[in-house]
């Protein structure tokens, strides 16, 4: 969590250290204990994945890492682990699609969705996953499940429009993905990642498409609706220069 998510690699790296010493001997005395594996795993990935100057400075004070053979090891304990198997699941879907490996990730998340039905982030994350493989009908079809199961109650529509005005977005169906991304900003009690996500996106396809008087607006309105975000920051920087695809 304090790598993938915080992205606060000095504490990952010092709490991992730690963990580590303790499920290394949990292993010395049973070789066979999947589950302390995990945390062996997780900090080979930690140390391999840290920039070039961060793994010299942990080479100097006996910090070594392998991200190949933290790989390895997670999906050790993914497939022959009992009470981390899960875990090792839901952390190798994490990061094969940090990995670029959507195909795996996709593969991982079967299962998890089989097991976890009620789940609706198993399922977002396998539309993402299609998305980057370029198969947007599988992507959209995925979503458009999720979408018909809404009301029920366990999922939350406006992510699932979101996602969906994602996926039309990179694949520039900028006219429906505009009307999806209008549906979440127009829902009453929006989450702060997903409304100002919404508002940037409503501003980025508006730039598309032209209209950038529109557009300056929807900047505006993320701002305003979480002007501490990474989003609202990147919303700034359009109000001087319009969005264009890159390449």
């Amino acid at each position: 969590y304090e790598f993938l998510v915080q992205k606060a690699w000095r504490k990952a790296v010092s709490d991992g250290s730690q963990a580590r010493k303790h499920h290394n001997r949990v292993v010395e005395l049973d070789p066979g204990h999947y589950d302390a594996m995990l945390s062996q795993g997780a900090y080979d990935y930690i140390i391999g994945s840290l920039p070039w100057h961060a793994r010299l400075l942990n080479f100097l004070i006996g910090r070594t890492g392998d991200k190949n053979r933290g790989i390895r090891t997670i999906e050790l304990v993914a497939e022959k682990g009992t009470r981390n198997k899960v875990d090792a699941q839901v952390l190798l879907a994490i990061i094969y699609r940090r990995e670029k490996q959507p195909a795996k990730a996709i593969q991982v998340l079967e299962p998890l969705i089989r097991a976890y039905p009620r789940n609706y982030l198993f399922r977002m994350e396998k539309a993402h996953m299609f998305s980057d493989l370029g198969k947007k009908q599988e992507a959209l079809a995925t979503l458009r499940e999720l979408e018909a199961s809404a009301p029920n109650g366990k999922v939350p529509l406006e992510k699932v429009y979101y996602a969906i005005g994602n996926v039309q977005f990179w694949y520039n169906d900028l006219d429906e993905a505009l009307e999806n991304m209008r549906r979440v900003t127009a829902h009453p009690e929006l989450d702060l990642h997903t409304g100002v996500l919404a508002w940037m996106r409503q501003g980025q396809i508006l730039d598309l498409k032209q209209r950038r008087p529109e557009a300056v607006e929807a900047y505006r309105r993320a701002i305003r609706f979480a002007p501490q975000t990474a989003a609202a920051a990147e919303s700034k920087r359009y109000l001087s220069s319009p969005y264009r695809r890159k390449g």
